[in-house]
């Protein structure tokens, strides 16, 4: 049964948030005053008879709940389970509330009710309470950080849980008391009619800021509610494919049948949108969300290095007016059936004006489905071509280095020492000379064969001299100039010693003695000068491990 109440479901859900008014009276504990956010939900439980204080009176909003005083706070359901759980006696005290939960416990029985409560836990037990609803569609970069898509799709959308950035659940951390009783409290609110959740809306502006300044596809500064042309969402599309942002073509064979500075790329993504908007005209005009979606989308496939499978058709989004089978018809399903979303109910509003905001979320749901950065390997296929692979940036901020500023973006998966360690040569990373990575990305991407060529050199120079297969991936957002040459950052593995004992010091140009063993991966500094590239050979040097990746 969801309780009347005056209050309004706040829309963009921040757990930490404040400002909401209160409902009832003084809670008398000294440790929660009525200015404290949490202060209108705990007074709600405590009027239920849910939420008490400890034996000194106090509440300890900041105390992680443990799983059994979550189902006391949340109450008695309806379903009690028949069979006792191994490590719950009668006599433990939350006995009647653990066995009335809905809460379920391990494939051992074990329902561990001192440990610590997650906000995983919260969602099923309150997704488990409400009557499992289904069938309600959220973005798959929410949907996709749990296994049960349909609780964390409805706890999103309805505005219970977004997390503090809008995208990031953070599933696996404990809850507190605090946290604990607004999101009960807030799940009984849950009005189907109010509090649906845009995802456009809900991602937080820093983080959108940050995934449109990692992803260098539009020219000037990031303005969230600046309008975009067709024009420059054509030339974004083109780069996002061509993962260039000073562009030669050389991937594309289309040629324009008007002048116009982005006449080009509006001929390349032509096929996606409708070749009946390749005009003067239309070229000018401010690019509508649809057209944005489909062109970004195009690009986004065509720059990706792992197959995509695409085909489908008639399954797009329920505000675009019924199409005909095109390319443009089969881009937006995939969009839609990989749950790329930017309002409630499956909603894109087709005719509105994109802007770098709308931009700026559509761009971080494809990089959560494709990847929109690149590594690049020393690997090559059976047809000689260079293996490369498709990365994700890292969305949550929380993760981010405390030198993120000096680096074009920041990758999913590499861990943080690998961008706080100095490069080699090189004390600090000031901007100085070009020191600062960042300022160096464009023709770090651009050039990247340049570097990978010395790269696989060196690896069939270490199989030749010492016998072993090695493998470097080269990474373009970790590249600077050190004066004297290039030094880039790059993952290293042994593949093979082939039988060999060696210490990286036999091997690379370092001290260090450590053994090398197969499938051993770690991160070092590659350092070469400018001759390289120019058909002097140039040299390469491969430094001092920076960081070592531990076997799991």
């Amino acid at each position: 049964m969801i309780k009347k109440t005056t209050l309004l479901l706040l829309t963009i859900c921040m757990i930490f948030s404040a400002g909401i008014p209160a409902l009832a009276a003084d809670t008398g504990f000294p440790d929660l005053s009525g200015s404290h956010w949490a202060y209108p939900y705990v007074t709600e439980l405590v009027s239920d008879t849910t939420v008490k204080g400890n034996e000194n009176g106090y509440f300890e909003p900041d105390r992680l709940v443990t799983r059994a005083e979550f189902v006391k706070m949340i109450g008695k359901g309806n379903a009690v389970r028949t069979a006792d759980f191994a490590d719950v006696p009668k006599t433990h005290w939350g006995y009647d509330y653990i066995m009335s939960s809905g809460l379920a416990g391990d494939s051992n029985n074990n329902f561990y009710p001192s440990a610590p409560m997650t906000r995983g836990d919260v969602i099923e037990l309150i997704w488990t309470r409400a009557g499992k609803p289904s069938g309600i569609i959220a973005p798959s970069v929410i949907t996709d950080q749990a296994k049960n898509r349909n609780a964390t799709a409805w706890i999103y959308i309805s505005g219970v849980m977004v997390g503090s950035d809008g995208v990031n659940l953070r599933l696996g951390d404990p809850v507190s008391r605090a946290e604990a009783s607004a999101l009960i409290i807030r799940a009984r609110r849950i009005n189907p009619g109010n509090g649906q959740i845009n995802f456009a809306d809900t991602v937080s502006p820093v983080l959108l800021e940050t995934v449109y300044n990692s992803v260098p596809l539009f020219d000037g500064p990031y303005v969230p509610g600046k309008p975009i042309t067709n024009g420059e969402m054509a030339r974004a599309a083109v780069r996002l494919a061509s993962e260039e942002f000073h562009l030669t073509y050389r991937k594309f064979s289309a040629a324009s049948s008007f002048d116009h500075i982005y006449a080009k790329d509006l001929a390349v993504i032509g096929p996606c949108i409708g070749q009946n908007k390749v005009n003067a005209d239309f070229i000018g005009a401010y690019a509508t969300n649809s057209d944005a979606l489909a062109s970004l989308t195009y690009g986004a496939i065509l720059k990706a290095h792992t197959r995509v499978s695409y085909g489908n058709a008639n399954n797009y989004y329920k505000d675009i007016p019924a199409m005909e089978k095109n390319l443009a018809n089969t881009i937006l399903t995939f969009a839609y059936e990989n749950g790329i979303q930017l309002y409630f109910g499956g909603m894109i509003r087709p005719d509105e004006k994109l802007t770098m905001k709308t931009a700026a979320a559509i761009l971080l749901q494809l990089d959560e489905i494709i990847g929109l950065q690149s590594g690049i390997t020393t690997d090559t296929d059976q047809s000689g071509n260079v293996v490369a692979f498709d990365m994700k940036l890292e969305k949550n901020m929380g993760n981010y280095p405390q030198n993120a500023k000096e680096f074009a973006c920041i990758l999913k998966g590499i861990p943080s020492d690998v961008y706080t360690k100095a490069f080699q040569g090189m004390p600090t990373l000031d901007g100085s000379y070009g020191k600062n990575p960042a300022a160096a990305y464009d023709f770090a991407r651009e050039y990247g064969s340049m570097f990978l060529d010395v790269l696989k050199r060196y690896k069939d120079h270490l199989k030749q001299t010492e016998g072993i297969d090695v493998r470097f991936t080269y990474f373009p957002s970790m590249l600077c100039n050190n004066q004297n040459g290039y030094t880039f950052r790059i993952k290293c593995e042994i593949i093979s010693l082939n039988g060999k004992v060696l210490t990286y010091q036999d091997v690379f140009d370092s001290s260090d003695v450590i053994p090398l063993y197969n499938g051993m991966t770690f991160y070092a500094d590659a350092a070469t000068d400018y001759t390289m590239g120019t058909g002097a050979g140039g040299t390469l040097s491969v430094g001092g491990i920076i960081y070592k990746v531990t076997m799991q």
